[in-house]
């Protein structure tokens, strides 16, 4: 016994449509469960122990930034340079929410 294609056809837009409809509805309820809070320890060392690090972490990128222009302006890498050693340390030090972990 075989089916008729167009009986398949149906069969499978049937089962695509329910599968969609099932993702669509599942999607955001996923996006809705709340993220778990971090740990009072976790934001305390966080805050008295990591930022004051990554603070100068950025400040020695500011500084290698400066000293490495000589050699950035010529090759046109001042940007890339910049991104990578002042702006994405200043990002994760002043942006990341206390007690979240790093990328």
């Amino acid at each position: 016994m075989h089916a008729s294609p167009r009986r398949f056809a149906r069969r499978l837009g049937a089962a695509l449509l329910f599968g969609g409809v099932v993702f669509a509805v599942d999607l955001p309820a996923q996006s809705m469960t709340p993220e778990p809070k971090p740990a009072a320890g976790t934001v305390i060392a966080d805050a008295l122990v990591v930022r004051p690090l990554m603070l100068v972490r950025t400040l020695l990128g500011f500084g290698v930034f400066v000293v490495s222009l000589p050699f950035t302006v010529p090759g046109d890498h001042v940007a890339e340079a910049g991104e990578v050693l002042v702006v994405d340390p200043a990002r994760e030090t002043f942006m990341t929410p206390l007690g979240e972990p790093r990328r």
